[in-house]
């Protein structure tokens, strides 16, 4: 993925590390963790049977960020790019 390579996207390369940074609402939010990292490793290893599937993901990284961090956040501002 070329994204993976844009400045902005260093913090959703890696899955959020919700108890580290004390987000204990973060599994309550987020039903469905993505990040970008997973979603490469996924497509390295030939586990996306369509595009629309790949862009689903990627899409749900989005999502999930614009979900937990409210607006004017600067992960909320990476995401809405």
């Amino acid at each position: 993925l070329a994204i993976v390579k844009h400045k902005e996207a260093e913090a959703f390369l890696e899955p959020v590390p919700w108890q580290e940074l004390e987000l204990l609402d973060y599994p309550q939010i987020v039903s469905t963790p993505m990040d970008l990292g997973t979603v490469q490793r996924r497509l390295d290893a030939g586990g996306y049977a369509s595009a629309r599937e790949l862009a689903s993901d990627v899409d749900l990284v989005w999502s999930n960020a614009l979900e937990y961090n409210p607006e004017g956040h600067w992960v909320n501002d990476a995401a809405a790019v």
